[in-house]
């Protein structure tokens, strides 16, 4: 792996990046099926403990993590801080959707609930991080 990123020496294996995007797809998937505002809290919950670095307590992590034992995938690493700028981004777009849900804006809702899908999908089918682009765009900018 070349190191790429100036601000963090840290590695994430995007094979649990990619397999909690594919989850991440059919609850977002879920929550326009049946706006359900249960299912953009849990995600909401999700984020945040990986945002605060407690990824024991992520189910989708937890699940991710069972996946690709059981498949015997093997890991996968890239920089760990374009991943995690994604995931910021991510819990933003989250934390707007759930407001967007409480005060029953239902555009908003579903712009931002389709922007988290195109980006959930982009990263499980051709593991393209939006956010990780973004994040190398803004480092070349300011380097």
């Amino acid at each position: 792996m070349t190191r790429t990123c100036p601000i963090s020496l840290k590695s994430i294996d995007t094979q649990i990046v990619r397999i909690n995007s594919v989850q991440m797809f059919f609850i977002l998937t879920a929550f326009l099926f049946t706006n359900e505002s249960v299912f953009i809290n849990f995600l909401l919950f999700d984020f945040t403990m990986r945002l605060f670095k407690l990824h024991k307590y992520s189910p989708l992590t937890i699940l991710s993590v069972q996946i690709i034992k059981s498949i015997k995938l093997k890991s996968k690493f890239s920089d760990e801080a374009p991943k995690r700028f994604a995931l910021i981004l991510g819990w933003i777009f989250l934390l707007t959707t759930s407001l967007a849900v409480a005060l029953d804006s239902q555009f908003f809702t579903l712009t931002f609930t389709l922007i988290l899908l195109i980006c959930t999908a982009l990263e499980a089918a051709f593991e393209f991080c939006i956010g990780c682009t973004i994040y190398q765009w803004g480092v070349k900018l300011f380097s």
